[in-house]
């Protein structure tokens, strides 16, 4: 496949998959079960954490069967999210994916997203120097 096909397949990938959280989808890009089982489970957690998760590209370098694509994320937290309680915050976050590709399917994937951001605008760790987020007031 050219480098143009694989930057393409993984724009769609975020398009179809990611944005639209139809986790269903994710066998018919990835070559391995195994790893579309890894990858079903990670993306189900965050898009139950976030349903209104959206992701943008920023940018894609490519070269030879690798895509690295530099993608921002933005959703508001209404279920729990490595042990955080719902708070109804918007977090906005940077990240990088490696993306190798062949035949039209992922073969790998590293995906390297700013987890701090996401801690830190959820309340989860205060922000240096400054004093913690009130807690989220509960429902009950």
């Amino acid at each position: 496949m050219s480098i143009e096909t694989n930057k393409s397949l993984v724009q769609h990938y975020i398009t179809e998959v990611i944005n639209t959280g139809q986790i269903g989808l994710i066998d018919a890009y990835w070559v391995s079960e195994e790893a579309a089982a890894h990858v079903r489970r990670e993306l189900s957690m965050l898009c139950q954490a976030f349903p209104d998760l959206h992701c943008v590209v920023e940018q894609q370098i490519a070269e030879g069967d690798a895509v690295v694509t530099r993608w921002s994320m933005a959703g508001t937290q209404s279920g729990p999210f490595y042990g955080i309680s719902p708070t109804g915050r918007t977090a906005h976050w940077d990240g990088v994916a490696i993306s190798r590709l062949a035949e039209g399917k992922f073969t790998e994937d590293w995906v390297l997203p700013d987890k701090l951001a996401i801690m830190q605008q959820l309340g989860a760790i205060p922000l240096p120097g400054a004093s913690p987020l009130p807690p989220v007031p509960s429902n009950s």
